[in-house]
């Protein structure tokens, strides 16, 4: 068996099962689980190339907030800049959970651009301490997977 991330033109977290039924007289199943995740390779950069390079820079990587009611939908703002001396392209923005979906202003900010990606928490049936996050791939070669997460207290 072979994985070839290729093939999946996709970034981000993968998670399948693959089920191998054997012919011998019990017929038996066998399932294996194959789980990655599929990021940009970057090849080895000069320390030239390594300052030219885009620069993924969040303003905040862990947001709290507390006292929420439980059904509302929080909203909570993180600065992302190209700090970076190349365009900077966010190739994919995932969401550990379906209760946190988010908005983005612009996916690719020029050397010094900002944009602000909104998080929305909907807490509708979870109580209690809540923590998400959003992992952004993208083509910092220094680190092209970073995470914001929100970290929430809910009350009923």
């Amino acid at each position: 068996i072979r994985f070839d991330p290729v093939l999946l033109d996709e970034l981000g977290y993968y998670n399948t099962s693959i089920v191998l039924h054997a012919t011998d007289s019990a017929e038996t199943a066998t399932t294996l689980y194959v789980m990655a995740t599929v990021q940009e390779y970057f090849p080895p950069l000069s320390e030239e190339e390594m300052a030219k390079a885009p620069l993924l820079v969040v303003d905040k990587y862990l947001k709290q907030r507390s006292g929420i009611k439980m059904g509302d939908t929080l909203t909570v703002d993180f600065v992302l800049e190209n700090a970076g001396k190349q365009n900077l392209n966010l190739r994919k923005l995932s969401s550990n959970c379906t209760c946190l979906s988010y908005r983005i202003g612009s996916q690719d900010l020029a050397p010094g651009e900002q944009t602000t990606l909104t998080l929305l928490f909907n807490s509708a049936g979870r109580p209690g301490t809540q923590q998400k996050s959003i992992s952004i791939f993208s083509n910092d070669p220094i680190s092209p997977i970073q995470m914001v997460s929100l970290k929430v207290s809910v009350r009923r």
